[in-house]
This record gives structure tokens, C-alpha cells and sequence, in this order.
């Protein structure tokens, strides 16, 4: 899946887009206790309001180390380019309504993650990684509507907890992309077939 998005992409604004599928079964081996990843519990509906039953612990740190090593081997592969003396910067989604249940959405999260990447490295307080969250203080509502304005082609994102596509229109996630896109006023392509 992760593929056909990158494809898709690359053919909307007609750049390549380079990109790894890291493989991620440690979520599921090693974090147990969230339907996200153990594929055997029920993702609740949002009727149900266990969010926090989603949680999957240490994701996000998980994603931003991820990414972290992935931008110094991607500097790597450029000879002109000293990827211990160029910044690697990564760029997280996370938004203010995911506050309540996710305590890796929130700002002192990033900023002792922005810290942690640079105490990891060799380069230790020199280390130019910055973790950037444009979004951490914004709505989803707000975030959609920038997006509208910028021409995000929303057909290319993926939203739902269960990982159905087209998504299933029931769980957290669904629910407040459906809210976010209706309080902003605009057309969702893919809720909008449920």
C-alpha cells in the first residue's frame, strides 16, 4: 500500500519521490496490547470511546529514530555530501486533538525527542537532527483546511484504524477525519464513499 501512495504521488506533482518500507514487526513482537498492531483484538468504534486502547507504546519514538537513520543513509548515498555535518530534519504529523490519548503527540514529547536523537549521535550536542511538528498546536480542522488551501490531494491519505480501504467510517480515527473535513467544509474522497 505504502508503495501505490508513493506512486500515486510522484505522478500528482511529477517528482520522484525516494523512499524505504522499513519493516516494522517489532511493533507487533515486542508492544503488545493495542489492536493497531496485534491483529487480533477489535479496533473499538468511537461509540465505545476506548481510544486509548490504541495506543501502541513507543511508536513514535520508534518512527522518529526510524527516520532519523534513514535521512543520514539517504545523505550517505550523495558523495559531495558529509551527512555528519548536514542537518537531517523529521517532519511529524502529529496534531493537538491527538493530545488526550497519545502522550507521544504532545510537544515535550518532540523536544526530548529532538534532544535523544542528538545525545544518540556521535556528533552528541553538535548533532544537527531537529525534530519538526508544524502541527502539534493545530486542530484537524485547521490542518485541513491548509491542506485545501495548498491542493493536498486527500485521495492520497490514509486515515483508518483498521486499515481498510476505503476506510471503514467507525473507528477514532475515521471519525474525527470526518468531523475535521465537515467542520472545514470540505469534500473527503475517501469517507465520502462510506
Amino acid at each position: 500500500a505504502a508503495e501505490k501512495i508513493i506512486i500515486a504521488a510522484e505522478e500528482q506533482f511529477g517528482c520522484h519521490i525516494p523512499f524505504d518500507i522499513i519493516d516494522m514487526h517489532v511493533l507487533k513482537q515486542g508492544i503488545a496490547g493495542s489492536p493497531l498492531v496485534d491483529g487480533e483484538s477489535e479496533v473499538p468504534s468511537q461509540q465505545e470511546q476506548k481510544q486509548i486502547n490504541t495506543v501502541v507504546q513507543y511508536r513514535n519514538s520508534l518512527f522518529l529514530i526510524n527516520a532519523a537513520i534513514q535521512g543520514y543513509v539517504f545523505l550517505s548515498s550523495y558523495p559531495d555530501i558529509n551527512p555528519l555535518e548536514t542537518p537531517v530534519t523529521v517532519w511529524m504529523g502529529a496534531v493537538r486533538d491527538d493530545y488526550a490519548a497519545y502522550r507521544d503527540c504532545r510537544q515535550e514529547f518532540f523536544s526530548a525527542a529532538d534532544d535523544f536523537l542528538k545525545l544518540g549521535s556521535r556528533l552528541g550536542d553538535q548533532d544537527c537532527t531537529q525534530v519538526r511538528t508544524p502541527f502539534v498546536h493545530v486542530d484537524k480542522t485547521s490542518v485541513v483546511r491548509l491542506g485545501h488551501e495548498l491542493g493536498v490531494p486527500w485521495v492520497l491519505t490514509h486515515t483508518c484504524y483498521k486499515g481498510h480501504n476505503p476506510p471503514c467510517g467507525q473507528c477514532d480515527a475515521c471519525k474525527e477525519r470526518s468531523t475535521a473535513f465537515q467542520t472545514a467544509g470540505v469534500w473527503d474522497p475517501l469517507l465520502s464513499k462510506n
